[in-house]
Parts: C-alpha cells; structure tokens; sequence
C-alpha cells in the first residue's frame, strides 16, 4: 500500500500454484490447501511443507506496513483476507459488509465478523523487515524436518546499525566514483588516464563489496534455525477468539461478539461447526468445497470458460451476486459445473471437455443473421478474435526456436533484492545491484 515492502519468499506460492496446476491436483484439494493447508494431514515432509507453502495466499496482499494502529492493521489484512477468499472462491463480495449489511446481497453484517473471527484466530506470516516506514514487521515460517517454527526478519542478519553503515559505505564510495570518472574524462595525459582508471577500478570493486556486505546485513535473521526452509504462510493463532463486531467498520469501536461461522446465502444444509481449538479455517474451507455449495463449483467453470473465450458465461467472474452479471447460458454453466464435480474436480479434464466442444471449434467468420440478432455475440454464435498476450507469444517463438524452458526460474528478483522498502530510495534498496550486474 503506502509503503512498498518486499515479500522475499512469495516465489515459493507461485511456484506450487504452477506445480499444483500442472499435476491437475483436484480443484477442491487445491482450495483446501491454500486456505487450511496448515491444518490438513500429511503423508510425508513433502507433502506436509507443500501445503504450508500453499497457504501463502493468504499471506500474500497489500498491506498498510506504516500504519501505527495495530488493531487497525490487523482489521485491514483480515478483510483482504476475506475478500479473497470469498471472490476468489464463491464469487461474492463479502468484504462489503464489513461496515453494514450488503447493499446488494443478503450478507449481513454480522456475517462478515463471523468470517473474521476465523482470520482473526490466524497468524499471518508475511516477512519485511522493521526499517523506516515499516511499523509492522512480520515474521516468516521456518520449516526443517524436524520443526516449523515462527520467525522474526526484523533487523537482519547484522542489525540496523550494520544496515545504515553500510548504506552511508556506499554513498560515499558512489561520490568518490563520480569524481574519480570525471578526472578519467578529463585526464590531460597518458598516466593521468592511468591513475583515474586504477582509480575507478578499485572503486568499484568497493562498493561491490560493499554491496555484498550490506545484504549479508538485510538478509532475515535466521538464529538457530539456518538450514530452514523460510517460507510466507498462516498458521493458527496462540490465542483462539471470536471476535466483536465494528460498530460502522471501525476497528475499535466494538459491538457484540459474533461466534465464528460461515453465510447463510451460500448454504444449502446445515454448516460444519466450528471447532473450539482451532481458527475455523478447516470448516470454513470444507464448506466452500462441499459439493452442495451451490456457487465454487460453477466460479471455478466460469474463470476457466473465461480464459478459454475471453468472456465468461457471467461476465463478472468474481460477483455472483444480485449486482453482477446474469449467466448468458445458465443451464449451461449448472451443466459443467455438475460434471466438473463428478469428473473429480480435474481442471484439465474441464479444459479438454470444452475445448473439444462445437462452440469452441467456431470460426471467427460472421453470418450476417446472427450478427443482426446478437451483436454483441452474447450466445457464442461464433469465436471472438482475441489477441494474444506478450507473453504467449514470447513463448510461441521460443518453442518454435527450441529455447523455450518450462521451467519457473529459480528464487525471484524480489528474493535477490532482499528484505527492505522498495520505492523511496531505488540505489539503497538494492535495484542499483542489478543495473551494476550487467
């Protein structure tokens, strides 16, 4: 948000989504993993760290880093939370209620700090460091084979006052390189342009190291624990709580308190109850995926028709509420979206189904009855033209070239970066190491 902090680790997130995604792991088990992963048995240490990395969605997100209301701070990342999880996953904007009953669907408020309570009894782990404009630092999840275990980045490995003198290091060696390469512009002689590039040279080779001493310093700190796997993840909270309902949506104006639970607009029987021991995010994950939940299933079918059409079957995949779009096709959608179901929740198998389908297989032409009847081409009458993205065709030329890699880079620029502020000084968060790598 105001403040651009760097996630470090969330390259573990994107790449179990691409291995999640490749393995056609079911949809249902690929919800569960994100939002309770932490929570789900386990057959192996693989398994068990795959699901806590899975959980990083919900670590993942903007944050008001500089805000110095904790109890303001911790509202906020619930409601991203919330409004992920329920647009993302049953295409309703929950979040709305979070200050009154929903204009447009039948959410109550109290609803929506129902679904707090569950966030609320979660610890989010999402790293940064504590540095200037940061006033809320997180911690990562470390994981050996032995243990998982919260741990605090703030400070760095060498502390701030390690971190500040290496910063002021550098500036000073960037001043003396700037003199040193006007001399070397200017030099008069032979052995004047000698001395003024010796002197460049070994001036550069300074700040690198100084560089490299200065993310030594930024990088999270790891205490006992340094052969850990750091990863961005959620956890259940040491204390375990309903949370009070906010008077308009204000953090700390409080109202009753609201057991934990779930809506009653998506709820076709009788909800999981929520366990007194844990967050609620279990339950709350078994009732999205159960399959009489009238909305995850068709969601899931619409994204994928989107991407497959460039339009959904409802235009506004992430609302399905009584302010979106209507379906075009609805029995259609309840049609795939059954046999999605049936068919174990195989995203490739959907992908398969409707791409060997009629509709899919039209052509681009036009038929000048159709086109009378349904400009906008509403029914599918025919393909929509469609560009293709920058990427897709980076990659066609690759593979027609055979250079393309399938596989996700390892790390990220953000993890090279390291912990810190990105923004309000581009040469001391780092960037400058990159343009100085080429």
């Amino acid at each position: 948000m105001e403040r651009n902090g760097t996630f470090t680790q969330a390259w573990r997130y994107r790449d179990y989504v691409i291995d999640a995604l490749n393995d056609d792991i079911s949809f249902d088990q690929f919800i569960r993993q994100q939002v309770a992963g932490d929570l789900l048995p386990y057959d192996s240490i693989e398994q068990r760290n795959r699901q806590l990395i899975a959980t990083g969605m919900l670590a993942l997100g903007p944050k008001s880093l500089n805000e110095s209301k904790k109890t303001k701070f911790q509202m906020d990342v619930v409601d991203e939370q919330i409004d992920v999880v329920s647009r993302a996953f049953i295409g309703l904007t929950v979040s709305c209620a979070r200050c009154h009953d929903h204009k447009f669907d039948p959410i109550p408020q109290s609803e929506y700090y129902s679904l707090a309570g569950i966030f609320t009894s979660t610890d989010t782990m999402y790293g940064t460091s504590k540095t200037n404009g940061n006033r809320n630092p997180g911690r990562l999840l470390a994981i050996t084979p032995d243990s998982v275990m919260p741990l605090s980045v703030s400070g760095g490995a060498g502390g701030a006052k390690e971190e500040r003198k290496y910063r002021n290091q550098i500036k000073g060696l960037e001043k003396q390189l700037a003199g040193y390469e006007r001399q070397l512009s200017n030099a008069k002689n032979k052995k004047a342009e000698k001395t003024a590039q010796q002197r460049v040279v070994e001036t550069k080779d300074s700040i690198r190291r100084a560089r490299a001493r200065l993310r030594q310093a930024t990088q999270p700190k790891v205490a006992a624990a340094k052969d850990a796997l750091l990863v961005m993840a959620v956890t259940d909270a040491d204390k375990i709580v309903d949370t009070k309902l906010r008077i308009r949506g204000e953090p700390e104006a409080y109202g009753r308190q609201i057991p934990r639970g779930f809506l009653t607009i998506a709820s076709c029987e009788k909800a999981p109850a929520v366990a007194t021991d844990q967050s609620g995010r279990l339950e709350l994950v078994q009732w999205i995926t159960r399959p009489s939940n009238p909305l995850t299933a068709r969601v899931a079918v619409n994204r994928v028709w989107q991407h497959l059409f460039g339009r959904g079957i409802v235009k506004t995949v992430n609302n399905f509420g009584a302010n979106g779009d209507r379906p075009t096709h609805p029995l259609l959608l309840d049609h795939l979206a059954m046999t999605f179901v049936d068919n174990g929740w195989s995203i490739k198998g959907l992908i398969r189904r409707i791409m060997l389908s009629r509709v899919y297989r039209l052509s681009c032409d036009d038929d000048a009855v159709a086109l009378a009847a349904d400009p906008g081409n509403e029914l599918f009458w025919r393909m929509n033209q469609r560009r293709l993205e920058a990427e897709a065709i980076r990659d066609a030329m690759l593979l027609a070239s055979g250079q393309l890699d399938v596989n996700p880079v390892a790390g990220s620029t953000v993890q090279k970066l390291g912990e810190g502020i990105i923004g309000r000084n581009i040469k001391t968060a780092g960037l400058a190491d990159r343009h100085y790598a080429r």
